[in-house]
């Protein structure tokens, strides 16, 4: 329940805001708040890249109306060394069209091609935004949850549908070695396991 409350807030929150032409400041905070979530829900990056997010050097924008938005970091941009490279998908893609074309600019002050700003429009570092998604996930939900436990998020609910694609975990949180992401996640194939074999044994009978 938790899991599925945390993967409907963001758009619950841009549903919100769907007749919302022109924005107030806490309006803008709103819909960037839930554009945060849905970044590192989708693109499992580390709080810090997330925060670097620049228009001009980190995406490429659809070439047609309702297309996805690309993104990549140079592999030195990265704590491992690894490049990132994703595709958001038709929901997000449209959550950030909307996000820069409408509620973007009200928090503008001065010209800036960063994605995440401020009230007084100057660029959000890793802390404030990592305070930014802890007060979301506490008022919204009442979980205490940090930005960086997303990437555990995608990776134990990766192998929970996926038990024992650990190549696929691997590559989607950048690790270097695999053996980095078994040490991380080999619990997860006992829980999948023994709710596989919980469905195996489930009695017919009603209770």
């Amino acid at each position: 329940a938790a899991r599925r409350a945390l993967i409907n807030l963001p758009f619950e929150m841009e549903h919100r805001l769907a007749n919302v032409t022109h924005p107030t400041v806490r309006q803008a905070q709103e819909m960037q708040s839930a554009l945060l979530l849905a970044i590192l829900l989708f693109l499992p990056a580390r709080i810090k890249n997330v925060a670097a997010m620049d228009l001009e050097e980190h995406f490429v924008r659809p070439t047609q109306k309702g297309g996805a938005w690309l993104v990549h970091f140079d592999r030195h941009e990265v704590k491992n060394k690894t490049a990132i490279d994703g595709r958001l998908n038709a929901r997000l893609s449209a959550m950030l069209t909307r996000y820069v074309a409408v509620f973007r600019p009200v928090l503008l002050k001065s010209p800036t091609s960063k994605l995440f700003t401020g009230q007084n429009g100057t660029e959000k570092g890793a802390k404030s935004l990592s305070k930014q998604f802890f007060k979301l996930i506490k008022g919204a939900l009442g979980l205490e949850v940090n930005a960086h436990l997303m990437r555990h998020f995608a990776g134990r609910t990766y192998l929970k549908a996926n038990p024992g694609h650990y190549e696929a975990v691997r590559q989607m949180l950048g690790h270097k070695n695999i053996e980095t992401t078994i040490r991380f996640y080999a619990g997860t194939d006992t829980e999948a396991a023994f709710e596989r074999y919980d469905d195996i044994i489930s009695p017919d009978i009603d209770p």
